[in-house]
């Protein structure tokens, strides 16, 4: 069954060109459907959720005077459903303010947004994932480039933990 975000809250805003557009903080309810191996007994395992937002304008630069087509979103509200996920992957390292105040930065190279689609077609879904990184500006890296920053890390000490394992991947072998 296919993945859903539920809106969970909607502001609508004005970007710098005067265009409207709703800024959509939306919830991804995570678990799954288990068996009691011993009663039989089914029931729901709930995990901690994950929380982000987008935006989703009125129209398109392209879209011409009164032929408006909203982005997917726009007219929904809150307590709606979207097909899709949160999804978070490793992308080249980028800077972000820590304390705007002090100019504090720090360099993080994981990236999370919602991802649009049918979560149930794997191949599909990927090339999604694919498409909003790039169009986010975060484009996946290569297994070229994640090698590399794989070997940086493990040169720092700070490699990340295996998804599956989670044992430190200098521990994998």
């Amino acid at each position: 069954m296919s993945k859903t975000v539920k809106i969970i809250t909607k502001e609508v805003l004005k970007d710098k060109t005067k265009v409207d557009y709703a800024k959509l903080g939306i919830l991804e309810e995570r678990g799954e459907k288990v068996t009691d191996p011993v009663t039989g007994e089914q029931y729901f395992a709930h995990s901690d959720p994950k929380k982000t937002s987008f935006n989703a304008w009125s129209k398109k630069p392209w879209d011409k005077e009164g032929e408006a087509s909203p982005d997917l979103g726009y007219n929904l509200e809150v307590g709606q459903r979207i097909l899709g996920s949160v999804v978070t992957r490793r992308v080249t390292p980028y800077d972000m303010p820590v304390d705007p105040d002090s100019g504090e930065i720090r360099s993080v190279d994981t990236y999370s947004c919602l991802v649009k689609g049918d979560t149930d077609n794997a191949e599909e879904f990927e090339i999604a994932i694919e498409r909003q990184f790039r169009a986010n500006n975060h484009p996946l890296p290569s297994i070229e480039e994640e090698a590399k920053m794989e070997e940086e890390k493990l040169a720092t000490g700070t490699a990340l933990l295996s998804e599956k394992s989670k044992v430190p991947v200098a521990e994998l072998g």
